[in-house]
């Protein structure tokens, strides 16, 4: 999990680099104090270890490890995003596994079915071997 947090705040944080990100999050016609004071809001003027405590929520801030996801770029709670998507992505979920339990039932049956008519008519006998019901016990076919 420790892992997962890493890789988030590298890939959104550092990779682009704290100015890139900065202007992004200001926006296209946003001024140099806008991009300076969103840059100093998001704590991406300090050291990166800094910032990594701050998105974590070690600094006395709220973070993610009390369960705040943080913002969307519209200013909304991605807490409350997530919340307001649930109930579809709930029924997704619950729709796919259905079709998925229906689709594998039925191809696992028929697989079944068919291998046990087909699986001893269809495969060749050796010359000599007779016939699966006249079969000797002594037979090694």
């Amino acid at each position: 999990m420790w892992l997962m947090t890493v890789t988030v705040f590298l890939i959104f944080f550092v990779g682009p680099g704290p100015a890139f990100v900065a202007r992004v999050l200001a926006g296209r016609q946003a001024t140099p104090i806008q991009v300076a004071a969103v840059a100093h809001r998001l704590h991406l003027d300090q050291p990166i270890y800094v910032q990594y405590a701050h998105f974590l929520g070690l600094t006395g801030g709220q973070g993610l490890l009390q369960g705040n996801l943080g913002h969307d770029y519209h200013g909304e709670s991605v807490n409350t995003v997530i919340a307001a998507a649930f109930p579809i992505t709930l029924s997704l979920v619950i729709g796919a596994a259905v079709l998925w339990l229906a689709m594998g039932l039925a191809s696992g049956i028929s697989t079944t079915s068919s291998r046990s008519t087909t699986s001893t008519s269809s495969r060749p006998r050796p010359p000599g071997c007779p016939s699966p019901r006249t079969r000797s016990s002594g037979c090694r076919c």
